[in-house]
């Protein structure tokens, strides 16, 4: 493939490679993100409003390994800008 030769093995050229992990803004996804809040900080150290901007506004840096949240309406999915609030949760 063309694309291959843009990632070569040169490690100046070599992309960052981060974990996203994007959950559904749901009672149950919150209560088991609460539950294991430690482990999730140490995987995904980054906020996630920080990982919101990232993702939204073009001159912001990838902050690191991030966790955010988003909601699902019928065919549309939108990311949260930080963590969701109880109101927000089906």
């Amino acid at each position: 493939m063309p694309s291959a030769e843009f990632w070569s093995t040169d490690p100046e050229r070599s992309p960052d490679i981060h974990r996203l992990l994007v959950l559904r803004a749901t009672r149950t996804n919150s209560e088991v993100a609460e539950r294991f809040a430690h482990t999730l900080a140490v995987a995904y150290p980054a906020s996630a409003s920080d990982a919101y901007r990232a993702l939204t506004e073009p001159d912001v840096s990838w902050p690191g390994p991030a966790l955010v949240w988003a909601t699902v309406d019928g065919d549309e999915a939108r990311l949260l800008d930080g963590t969701p609030g109880a109101n927000r949760l089906s």
